[in-house]
């Protein structure tokens, strides 16, 4: 909670009332106004679960997994990350708790609906966005390269086979 005047204002000195801080921000000792919750973090209760809609937060929590939080802003709820993404830490490697931002799934992967770490695409298939066009990041699916075409290691867009041979699977 936080000290206020008589007008719902903070007060640092002669507060009148103590009132819960907001949705999305914490004080953990009653000194001082509440605060947004860090990057990778979210205002919490109990130091391990997001406080969401309630009021009253007094610890941060990691942002669970699949979730992520910039920082500098009111945090009940992390952000979901996006088809396509993954979660990443300040260094843009994937990090499954106390995500800083999301960032497109690199070259040869993909990521359906944004859950976990972004999986490689297969030999014999691209990346794709939804609509059916290839994408070098951001694939939300690995699809199969067209009759005609071939992939050797699902980096890149499939290319055309040259007269006179044909496309064959490995193994």
């Amino acid at each position: 909670s936080r000290g206020e005047n008589g007008s719902g204002a903070y007060a640092s000195t002669g507060a009148e009332a103590a009132v819960a801080c907001a949705a999305g921000t914490l004080n953990g000792n009653g000194t001082g106004d509440c605060t947004n919750p860090a990057a990778g973090k979210c205002a919490s209760a109990d130091g391990t679960t997001c406080r969401g809609t309630g009021t009253g937060a007094t610890q941060e929590a990691n942002c669970p997994v699949n979730t992520f939080n910039v920082g500098s802003q009111v945090m009940g709820t992390c952000t979901s990350v996006g088809a396509g993404k993954r979660a990443v830490d300040g260094s843009g490697n994937y990090d499954n708790s106390g995500a800083v931002n999301e960032a497109p799934c690199p070259a040869g992967t993909y990521n359906t609906d944004g859950t976990g770490d972004c999986q490689d695409i297969p030999n014999g298939k691209r990346g794709e966005d939804g609509s059916g066009a290839y994408v070098a990041t951001g694939a939300i699916a690995a699809v199969n390269c067209a009759d005609g075409s071939y992939s050797t290691n699902g980096t890149g867009n499939c290319v055309d086979v040259p007269a006179g041979q044909r496309g064959e699977t490995s193994g």
